[in-house]
């Protein structure tokens, strides 16, 4: 890895920029980017579908009152997806970002190489992304609600956590890459490293507004791309099947993988937008460079160091056989 050496050039960027530039990295790197989404998007995106289904389920239209359309529970079906996924959102893309973070300087990894990171910091990803962060607390929602899945209690409380994950996420939203990248401990850590307390109160503390600004311009391209997908799902099926209408198949296959290909460019701009974090904050760029030329210096140096071991020890040699 050569640290001066990188996939894009370093330097500040505006929110747009970076929403231009992740169009581009998505692309180039879609299909790795798409495996490691896999990794714990698949097994949550399932247990979503499952829950939010209730919605349209034959019980459900069988026990609500027939002035409630069938439109109303696909739109509580949506809404309840939406929500669910949106709340997992840092913990699914974990994988990805370990990906990125390394991809950046020419270093693809294999993916069993990422599944040996993500098990190397598991169980504080699971602490900060998963409890205090909220993200598998919609998961928890849903259980306590099992017998009743259909509550607008329960809706209640998901939008309730869904705006206390926005405004956690949008003063600091850069747990994923502390975690997985930096690989902060969350307590005691080593001497001359700083814990994940430490480090995401001086990567986020000066960068409030930014921050802020760049989930608005992201959030109104999110939501018109996600718009756009569905339209093009229903198009597809219209064409096919020759029925417009939103179904079954939207139901249950075309929201989930519109939400999933929005979530795949959600964090490769919040990963650009870390690096332009860096860059901001601690002089990034100038920091990959010293560290390059470090590494070259003591590779320079390694040689040398190995002849003049070899040296003395040939010297040696001769006095330990007169002695002997």
């Amino acid at each position: 890895m050569q640290l001066d050496r990188t996939e894009i050039v370093i330097r500040q960027r505006s929110p747009l920029e970076l929403l231009d530039l992740s169009i581009f990295v998505l692309r180039e790197h879609l299909l790795p980017v798409v495996l490691s989404s896999l990794t714990l998007g698949a097994p949550l995106l399932l247990c979503d579908v499952f829950f939010a289904s209730h919605w349209i389920s034959t019980e459900t239209q069988e026990s609500v009152s027939y002035d409630t359309p069938f439109q109303v529970l696909q739109i509580a079906n949506f809404f309840n997806l939406v929500l669910l996924f949106w709340l997992q959102l840092e913990f699914i893309t974990l994988p990805i970002t370990i990906y990125l973070g390394n991809a950046i300087f020419f270093e693809r990894l294999g993916y069993r190489q990422i599944l040996s990171q993500i098990r190397a910091v598991f169980v504080r990803s699971l602490i900060v992304l998963g409890i205090l962060r909220f993200g598998l607390a919609g998961l928890i929602v849903e259980l306590c609600f099992l017998e009743n899945p259909t509550s607008y209690i329960k809706i209640l409380l998901l939008i309730a956590l869904l705006m206390s994950v926005m405004i956690c996420r949008s003063g600091r939203p850069f747990a994923d890459e502390i975690i997985g990248l930096e690989k902060c401990k969350l307590r005691n850590p080593p001497e001359g490293e700083l814990s994940y307390g430490q480090r995401s109160s001086n990567l986020h503390r000066f960068l409030v507004a930014e921050n802020f600004n760049r989930m608005v311009v992201f959030s109104t391209f999110a939501v018109l791309l996600l718009v756009m997908v569905l339209a093009n799902f229903i198009f597809i099926k219209g064409v096919l099947s020759a029925r417009w209408n939103w179904d079954g198949w939207i139901d249950y296959a075309g929201i989930p993988i519109a939400l999933w290909l929005v979530s795949l460019l959600a964090v490769v701009f919040r990963f650009l937008s870390y690096l332009d974090s860096r860059i901001r904050l601690e002089g990034w760029e100038l920091e990959l460079r010293i560290k390059a030329e470090a590494r070259r210096f003591m590779q320079r140096i390694e040689p040398a160091v190995v002849g003049l071991d070899l040296e003395t020890s040939e010297v040696a040699d001769p006095v330990e056989a007169e002695l002997s």
